[in-house]
């Protein structure tokens, strides 16, 4: 018998959900750089905007199941209709049937250095709270994160407006001595955004939540823990459905029956960690995993393995794999490549995964 893993692919990848997030602030505001510091890919620079209305466009970037509304600038002289825009977009979207096109979150950007907010943006963050969108009001450019009383009055002011006031520098900023252009005498870090990270996730639905760890990007701590976490409930729901399966024994000659399991796992977890699934690299990797063809040995080949990694199990060769030794099985192999990935993504320059190494990583620590 073999296995289709194009089928199993398409199984475990088909109907992701995608997160939609508003992000709302004056021009100059700093809402790409700190789209581009959150995000993998540098998003705002290489995603397509397709304009909604004259400043409204939606940007989206192949592979990535993230859509930002951009709201382009909020001025005073063009609040109002600014504001009937966002209404107009948030009504059409968030009364549809399918939940996909819901806006799941609000970042609604405020300049710290400019030390003022506006009523219009309060009136923003008032109508989005009423229409059910989490709002995080996100302080940008921000140089004291200690003693703050800016930040403090936004707080006070957006305390039942919003979910949360997180102050962020999305870009280092290199500071010179006042009398002398040339000497440094500072650097002042990216600070912030892991705080975002972990608001936003907190707050954005729970289906929307696989997305959004998809699109984060790994430079950041908090997105890898948050990644590594969501990975976690992909091989926990994976070794359920193994000990299911495996209810009534199944025949260590008939092992192959829990690679749609498995595959489908390490394609989730792939996925979670932040593949590009638009580009067929989930058959590679996986096809690099447990070879090409899928025959009939694969099966067996994935639980001889990692029955090495497991003390206690042993061998099953002539008996057949219970429920407990398939859950075993399964998880291991699981956590074996969240760890592997997540080491990967902690190690790299570019902030992308090599998930072709990272399946012959997990292939070697497997054995088979």
């Amino acid at each position: 018998m073999n296995i289709d893993l194009n089928a199993i692919l398409n199984d475990a990848v088909k109907d992701m959900p995608i997160a939609n997030i508003i992000v709302i602030g004056k021009t100059g505001v700093g809402k790409s750089s700190l789209i581009n510091s959150v995000f993998r890919g540098d998003f705002a620079k290489t995603g397509v905007g397709k304009p909604v209305t004259d400043n409204i466009k939606v940007i989206k970037k192949p592979g990535v199941p993230l859509q930002i509304i951009d709201t382009q600038g909020l001025e005073v002289a063009d609040y109002e209709k600014t504001k009937s825009n966002i209404e107009n977009y948030i009504n059409q979207h968030n009364n549809s049937d399918q939940s996909e096109n819901y806006v799941h979150l609000a970042w609604l950007c405020i300049n710290d250095t400019g030390k003022r907010y506006e009523a219009a943006e309060l009136d923003i963050a008032k109508y989005l709270i009423s229409k059910g969108v989490p709002v995080i009001v996100v302080l940008t450019k921000t140089n004291a994160f200690k003693n703050n009383e800016f930040a403090d009055e936004v707080k006070k002011a957006f305390k039942n407006y919003s979910h949360a006031v997180c102050s962020t520098r999305a870009l280092s900023e290199v500071i010179y001595d006042e009398d002398d252009e040339d000497e440094v005498i500072g650097v002042r870090k990216v600070k912030g955004i892991d705080e975002l990270i972990q608001l936003s996730y907190e707050v954005i639905p729970e289906v929307q939540k696989k997305a959004f760890s998809n699109a984060l990007s790994v430079k950041n701590k908090k997105a890898l823990d948050i990644k590594k976490d969501q990975a976690s409930k992909e091989v926990l729901a994976a070794t359920a459905l193994a000990a299911a399966a495996a209810a009534t024994p199944v025949p260590f000659s008939d092992a192959f029956t829990l690679v749609p399991i498995q595959v489908g796992m390490i394609a989730k977890i792939s996925y979670t960690f932040g593949m590009d699934v638009s580009k067929a690299t989930l058959t590679t990797m996986v096809t690099s995993l447990i070879g090409a063809g899928g025959a009939v040995y694969v099966g067996r080949a994935i639980v001889t393995g990692v029955l090495k990694m497991i003390p206690g199990i042993g061998s099953v060769v002539g008996g057949a794999i219970s429920a407990t030794t398939a859950s075993v099985i399964t998880k291991t192999l699981g956590d074996t490549y969240v760890l592997v990935l997540y080491k990967l993504a902690a190690e790299s320059k570019s902030g992308e995964i090599d998930f072709e190494m990272a399946a012959k990583l997990l292939k070697s620590k497997v054995s088979f």
